[in-house]
């Protein structure tokens, strides 16, 4: 069964400060749809292959689904180039 999870994502790295975004979610939400309302929310571009997603400091990636013990997501850009 779909349950309402809130959930809150750190962002690091995406501009000249940090932000913090606060959602509510459906626990069978895919990571990449939190991120794209973030998105939208700061109205800022992400780009979805050059970042580190990060929850209880385990990596997560953009197919996802939320798990309902995360309540902090961390987001990172990776460097560019190299």
């Amino acid at each position: 069964m779909e349950k309402d999870i809130q959930i809150r994502v750190k962002l690091f790295g995406f501009g000249n400060k940090n932000r913090l975004v606060e959602l509510k979610v459906h626990s069978n939400t895919k990571i990449k749809e939190i991120i794209i309302n973030v998105a939208k929310i700061l109205n800022i571009e992400i780009d979805y292959d050059e970042i580190l997603i990060l929850c209880n400091g385990s990596q997560l990636y953009l197919d996802d689904i939320i798990s309902s013990n995360c309540d902090e997501l961390e987001l990172f850009p990776l460097a560019l180039g190299g």
